[in-house]
């Protein structure tokens, strides 16, 4: 699965970790490291280490996460779901062009049909009388 969506998957000693983390943004990652210690790293997506993790988790219960980090911001466990359903990096554009051209659509769409608009608001203002 972690292939398919080119995530990476590491199996590290924690003592290596703890090393290779000093003086970076995982340095206080410390505390989390405990027993066997499993690492994803999405090379695309932000969402998609987490994604794998969800749908393993579902299936298998032997997979605790502990803690989750995405550019060095930390987020406990329970927080997994929303990590997961963050948007992909074309879906975020997309829905920020959507955004912008709302605005414009309606002003087309009121300059398009004034005929309308008048006839609604005299229904509107006829219902108020």
């Amino acid at each position: 699965m972690a292939r398919k969506k080119d995530v990476d998957l590491f199996v590290a000693k924690n003592n290596l970790l703890k090393i290779g983390f000093k003086n970076t943004l995982y340095k206080n990652f410390d505390e989390y490291l405990k027993g066997q210690s499993l690492l994803f790293f999405s090379n695309n997506e932000l969402s998609n280490s987490a994604k794998i993790i969800q749908d393993f988790c579902k299936s298998n219960d032997k997979l605790k996460v502990n803690i989750i980090s995405l550019s060095g911001k930390l987020f406990s466990s329970k927080e997994l779901k929303y990590v997961s359903n963050l948007p992909t990096k074309k879906e975020a554009i997309c829905s920020f062009i959507f955004l912008l051209k709302m605005p414009i659509n309606n002003v087309i769409r009121t300059i398009k049909c004034p005929n309308l608009k008048l006839l609604m608001l005299l229904k509107e203002i006829s219902k108020k009388s």
